[in-house]
């Protein structure tokens, strides 16, 4: 058996047998087995926002995982977007992401074009952590190597009981586009992908096609092959039901949902949402921990490009401002505002990058917020609206730059301020 078989192998019996809190005791027959869909998780390993309500996050994922393998046998498969891959935070993202789906017994990777970004090396190392196989039918490298595997089995029970999984692999062209040419990649007709690997899938009881691509085309790749017992799809929103008369399943984006579908005739399916009521698995908060760990010893807050300010032009902090603007300041220090880093620190995110700008002032400027220097610029303060107050301070005769609402939706953004409205959220810090 080769390496990727073994692994399968072992990967299914995890995925019927074994949660992240241990074995499972069945003491009644088993309902239908399933097959779990996540992916899509764009770097977003926790939640991340202001309000409520916050979906997805690692954490909250393996334990519904871990809920609907109980008692049943199970197979996880993820649909790829590890990171957008823009820079080396990613790249730490991606290895805490690869880390994490392995713990949960993912067997299978199917690669998205985001994962491409990260470049043919960096992929590769990537492969070598997973404990599972790669699908990527319809991609290769520049230099003609493989990605992915074309196509996997996986088989859960034994004897006569056993059930053979096929699973084709593809990623659609037209959604990775340009962009996977300049990372180092070429690739070719999905449809003829999925055909192919389809005609190799031989003594299958069940066939999954994996496209990570739109559920109409999908489709129709599935039945250009010859059928598709369910076609997974992505960058949609995330659903479990039929297309076109094919059964289809989607976990959604940013990895705020699983979805799952029962293996054989008149089989349920269905979509976990991970909100606040799924607890967070300890096991995926320590892994968690260690990323923000990496991410502080790496320094990649202090490395972060700074635009140099205006001549005359300088951060002062919002308490230079209390003297003449007592009042204002006052409705400062009693909105959330004034504790904005507070709300990192309790996370231990307080020098990630991706978090900081919207807690501290002046992150990207000379002269502004970095970790460990410019205390009195920690939180959202005065400048983070009116803009860098040095020259007023020395002479109020110079004046501020308006507190728009422009200010506001830099930061509160739907994805992490879902329910931020103007008039409500200016009422607790009118001044």
């Amino acid at each position: 058996m080769s390496r990727g078989g073994r692994r399968l192998v072992a990967c299914a019996a995890l995925a019927a047998s074994v949660g992240l809190a241990g074995a499972v005791a069945v003491t009644k027959p088993r309902p239908a087995p399933v097959i779990i869909v996540a992916g899509e998780t764009n770097g977003q390993l926790t939640p991340c926002g202001c309000s409520e309500p916050m979906m997805g996050g690692m954490p909250r994922r393996a334990t519904a995982i871990q809920r609907l393998r109980a008692g049943r046998q199970a197979i996880l498969v993820d649909q790829g977007d590890l990171t957008p891959a823009a820079g080396r935070q990613d790249e730490i993202k991606a290895e805490t992401a690869v880390e994490m789906i392995g713990a949960m017994g993912a067997c299978i990777w199917n690669i998205g074009e985001r994962d491409l970004l990260l470049g043919p090396a960096y992929l590769s190392s990537l492969k070598a952590r997973f404990n599972g196989t790669v699908l990527a039918g319809n991609v290769r490298t520049s230099t003609g190597a493989a990605v992915g595997n074309p196509m996997a089995t996986v088989t859960l029970g034994a004897g006569t009981q056993a059930l053979r999984v096929g699973f084709v692999g593809v990623l659609d062209e037209a959604l990775a586009g340009r962009n996977a040419a300049s990372a180092g990649f070429r690739l070719t007709p999905a449809a003829g992908a999925a055909q192919r690997g389809r005609a190799a899938l031989t003594g299958c009881a069940y066939r999954v096609l994996l496209y990570h691509g739109p559920a109409e085309r999908g489709v129709t790749a599935a039945r250009a092959a010859g059928g598709f017992d369910l076609v997974v799809t992505a960058h949609e929103t995330e659903a479990a039901g039929r297309t076109g008369g094919v059964r289809t399943l989607c976990a959604g984006s940013n990895g705020r949902a699983i979805a799952w579908a029962g293996l054989g005739p008149g089989a349920s399916g269905g979509i976990v949402r991970l909100g606040a009521d799924i607890p967070e698995s300890a096991a995926m908060r320590r892994m968690h921990a260690a990323y923000v760990r990496r991410v502080r010893d790496e320094g990649l807050a202090e490395q972060l490009p700074r635009t140099p300010l205006p001549q005359g032009a300088g951060y002062v902090g919002a308490a230079a401002c209390a003297t003449c603007h007592p009042a204002a300041h006052s409705a400062w220090l009693g909105s959330r505002h004034a504790r904005a880093l507070a709300a990192l620190r309790r996370t231990g995110q307080e020098t990630d990058p991706e978090c900081l700008p919207c807690h501290v002032v002046g992150l990207d400027s000379a002269g502004g917020y970095a970790p460990g220097a410019r205390a009195e610029l920690a939180d959202v303060g005065c400048e983070s609206c009116h803009g860098p107050g040095k020259a007023h301070a020395a002479d109020a005769t110079m004046p501020l730059r308006p507190g728009a609402m422009e200010a506001c939706i830099g930061c509160h953004v739907p994805e992490h301020s879902p329910r931020f409205n103007r008039e409500a959220y200016w009422a607790r810090i009118r001044h």
